[in-house]
């Protein structure tokens, strides 16, 4: 039994569970880094977009240097979950075993409470990468706090140009809105600052029912429709990222998330996308979800995602599993995103 408790074998066990897929953090940070310090480094090429110039023939050549680039330094946020795996807990039903008379053993139901634990602390871990995932691509920062860690706010030097803010008869509650013409101009403006191109958009729930009730993309889905166009033109559901595809309007996709967190500091309920939000990031801002050092002699002081250990304490006898990471997510080329509010 005690096999299982290994670090190796909940490594393992971690491995094999079907993680969750947030659609934000999988779209927009798919890049894996990790780097065993209590810091992680990006290396940034500076592009410029000089034109070559022109000489006489017979001239010299004109020295023209080569563009160089910036190391950007983050400090990681750090998690330390711990839960205890109680033995009063083996010896009781489990959820869904037979009333009466159980088919598990403790022991069975022990491992059965082992993975389920290392279950919540990954999925928890993976819900806060995607909330920073969410908030480095509204604002452009990230803000870390919790016990025994003063607040801190990690700033990815983003424009401020490229968060976006409507208002008056632009908002898109307003009969007089064009949110294609908001979208492609925020887009134009990314190519603009940062020379990069976007293809997808995402949307919370609020801002595309607005979308999809203007007339002026009304007016472009009935164009489609008289065109003999399949009229299907918003798409389904995607369970496997949470999210729902829209359609495809002009040069971009659109794309629907809905998802929930619970505030650690109210308790309440909130949407990880706020009201009236649209995201949009190029494929080359490459989002990474980076990994610091684990503070720990038996993770051999190494970067890890997650590193699992267990003991027991004596006196009263339980058992506790905790669960180590110290991540963050970068936006290495933040210009390559924006964010509109349109409400």
């Amino acid at each position: 039994m005690d096999h299982l408790y290994r670090t190796d074998a909940m490594l393992g066990a971690i491995r094999s569970l079907k993680r969750p897929k947030p659609w934000i953090l999988e779209t927009y940070f798919p890049l894996v880094q990790t780097e065993e310090s209590e810091e992680i480094h990006f290396d940034v090429e500076i592009g410029k977009r000089k034109l070559a110039p022109f000489v006489a023939p017979t001239a010299q050549g004109v020295i023209v240097e080569r563009n160089g680039f910036q190391t950007n330094t983050f400090r990681p946020a750090y998690i330390k979950q711990k839960t205890p795996l109680r033995p009063g807990a083996a010896l009781r039903r489990a959820m869904g075993e037979q009333l009466g008379g159980g088919q598990l053993t403790a022991a069975q139901r022990q491992a059965a409470n082992l993975a389920q634990t290392l279950y919540d602390h990954v999925d928890r871990i993976t819900r806060r990468l995607n909330h920073m995932a969410t908030e480095a691509l509204v604002s452009g920062t990230v803000t870390v706090k919790g016990e025994g860690y003063a607040p801190h706010v990690v700033n990815f030097g983003r424009s401020s140009d490229l968060s976006i803010a409507l208002t008056g008869v632009d908002k898109w509650d307003d009969e007089d809105a064009d949110p294609i013409r908001d979208i492609e101009e925020a887009i134009e403006l990314v190519h603009e600052i940062e020379g990069a191109s976007i293809y997808r958009v995402t949307m919370d729930p609020v801002a595309w029912r607005l979308f999809k009730a203007n007339r002026r993309v009304q007016a472009i889905l009935d164009n489609r429709r008289a065109a003999g166009a399949n009229t299907a033109e918003f798409g389904g559901l995607d369970l496997a990222k949470g999210a729902q595809f829209g359609g495809t309007f002009g040069s971009f996709e659109v794309w629907i998330y809905s998802e929930f967190y619970e505030d650690p500091d109210t308790g309440e309920t909130k949407p990880v996308l706020p009201a009236g939000t649209v995201i949009g990031a190029s494929d080359d801002m490459q989002g990474v979800r980076a990994f610091g050092a684990i503070h720990d002699e038996e993770a051999g002081i190494q970067a890890l995602e997650f590193f699992p250990k267990s003991w027991v304490e004596k006196d009263p006898g339980v058992r506790f599993v905790m669960t180590q990471s110290a991540p963050l997510v970068v936006p290495t080329r933040p210009n390559a995103s924006f964010c509109m509010t349109v409400i």
